[in-house]
């Protein structure tokens, strides 16, 4: 017998069928994956929690694309910290702390990496209030955090300055992009605007905000497919944690925690990696509280598909709230300049560097510490260029065409 697709699905599957030959790899829905995009991931990822006497403590999570193990570090990087009723890991070793009475604070954890007490300068700064209305408060990167409320809706902010705790935030903070996210038990999102919700019924869902870096509320600018079931029998997971992309820790009562990795993070497709579901040796979770990963630790996409970094610009400029043919624009630049390369090298003095041939290319550290190896990166900082430069990435393009070089 067969069955009517919903007009969801149907639209969904419309357009998995345009980009299945833009991603190369077999379009798998709802079965065991059969080959999927890479995961391109740091080799290890700083996972925290406080324990019961307060103290902040470090576990290394190691090939966190691959089938994760774990190592505890060596130091403890904080004590007194059982005031905190969520810590958020932002990325690049900063940490956001609430405390019951809705203050945020800023930290930047120097010692990522080895668990030493080491802090940058104006660690423990308040950059916020009120922030105790939030239920779940997580962070994708490159100073972007949501705050889920009681009654279902997602809030948007964005700290500009998040290396230090003087940066301003941006205007929009406070947005709400989502609503109806009701019964969600744990919150996690990862680099490029990817978040999962885990509720009461042990349903996982993922959802994509395309406008992860302006805070663009509506349909609109959530992916195709965003609020689908992509697990479902999760009802024993406590707690969910993202190092970033697609990969999830799911943490269990007894403090075990299981390793998965959805290799259909950038699309919505339920792709799951070999071995999804395996115990990760090492690590146990039990008792500690503010649970918490890098979310920048892996990108989500497979950096060496240029065809993936390609689709993911496409998805960053509809982000910005531009049409379709600014990203055409953007694309003639980009397959000119880099062929969507992250590590294209000019021979120049000095020489060009990634996707946007920045030069020099330190440039691009404006967007974010890891600019010479996450093409999210330079691609953010390849838009922020054209638009104070030219104004559009079409505009841009223009100049090209009469010069060679932009």
């Amino acid at each position: 017998m067969k069955h009517r697709m919903s007009a969801r699905l149907a639209v969904r599957a419309a357009l998995l069928a345009l980009l299945s030959p833009l991603l190369a790899v077999p379009v798998v829905i709802g079965g065991p994956a059969q080959a999927a995009v890479a995961t391109s991931c740091k080799p290890a990822a700083p996972i925290y929690g406080v324990d019961r006497s307060g103290a902040l403590q470090e576990w290394l999570g190691g090939s966190p694309a691959a089938g994760a193990t774990a190592e505890h570090a060596p130091g403890t990087p904080a004590t007194g910290w059982q005031g905190y009723t969520q810590v958020v890991a932002a990325g690049f070793g900063v940490v956001y702390t609430v405390s019951a009475d809705g203050t945020l604070r800023w930290w930047r954890h120097l010692g990522a990496g080895t668990g030493a007490a080491t802090w940058a300068p104006g660690s423990g700064t308040v950059v916020g209030s009120g922030w105790n209305i939030f239920s779940h408060v997580v962070a994708v990167g490159y100073g972007v955090l949501y705050g889920l409320l009681p009654d279902g809706r997602l809030e948007w902010f964005r700290h500009t300055g998040y290396l230090t705790p003087t940066g301003p935030w941006a205007v929009g903070g406070g947005t709400v992009v989502m609503s109806g996210l009701t019964g969600v038990t744990s919150l996690a999102a990862g680099a490029t605007g990817g978040i999962y919700t885990l509720t009461r019924d042990g349903q996982l869902r993922w959802y994509q905000h395309n406008a992860w870096l302006t805070g663009v509320g509506g349909s609109t600018a959530w992916g195709v497919g965003s609020g689908e079931v992509i697990a479902q029998g999760w009802t024993g997971v406590t707690d969910l944690v993202s190092p970033g992309g697609g990969v999830l820790l799911a943490v269990r009562a007894d403090g075990s925690v299981t390793w998965h990795n959805h290799l259909g993070a950038v699309g919505g497709l339920v792709i799951w990696a070999p071995g999804d579901g395996a115990v990760v040796p090492g690590l146990n979770l039990g008792g500690l509280t503010g649970l918490t990963a890098d979310p920048t630790t892996c990108s989500g996409i497979d950096r060496s598909n240029t065809a993936v970094v390609r689709q993911v610009g496409a998805i960053m400029v509809a982000g910005r709230g531009l049409a379709p043919s600014e990203f055409s624009c953007l694309d003639n630049i980009a397959v000119r300049e880099s062929g969507w390369s992250w590590s294209a090298t000019s021979h120049s003095t000095p020489p060009a560097y990634g996707i946007p041939q920045s030069m020099p290319g330190w440039k691009m550290q404006a967007s974010g510490p890891d600019w010479q190896t996450n093409p999210v990166t330079q691609i953010d900082w390849m838009l922020s260029y054209v638009k104070a430069t030219y104004g559009s990435p079409c505009a841009a393009w223009t100049w090209w065409q009469a010069h060679s070089w932009y």
